[in-house]
């Protein structure tokens, strides 16, 4: 894969480190994870949004943050996404589907979120690879 295609988006980068993200880096400085639980209350669509300047981004941590379904369609086009935690937050059935979309996923934590116990049960006989954490 050519370097220049997946380089990091230093703009989004900078942001992230301003705002105090928890950021993890691979060897080679790429971006791997961003933890938003710390700065959650501040955490919306406008920020998450970005993160698609990001493109080897495997684990994203969004629990207790107000973010809407807007973001589902970001979060779902991340192609190396592993990790996906958006518990307590306001994500509804209304773009679900699309994390049929995460082929790498292995875990999506919806616990909390306003998706119904019937879009969690489509996906789970959908998603076969990807433990759902749904607690009610």
């Amino acid at each position: 894969m050519n370097d220049m295609v997946d380089v990091d988006d230093q703009e989004i980068i900078d942001e992230l480190m301003a705002r105090q993200v928890a950021i993890r880096k691979s060897k080679k400085g790429r971006i791997l994870s961003v933890d938003f639980s710390g700065i959650a209350s501040t955490t919306d669509d406008q920020i998450v949004q970005k993160l698609s300047g990001l493109p080897r981004l495997k684990h994203v941590i969004l629990t207790g943050s107000k973010i809407t379904d807007q973001v589902i369609p970001t979060l779902a086009a991340l192609r190396q996404l592993d990790t996906l935690d958006i518990e307590n937050t306001e994500i509804s059935d209304q773009h679900a589907d699309l994390f049929l979309m995460c082929e790498k996923l292995a875990l999506l934590s919806i616990t909390g979120t306003k998706i119904s116990r019937e879009k969690v049960a489509e996906l789970r006989k959908k998603m076969i690879g990807t433990r759902i954490v749904y607690r009610t």
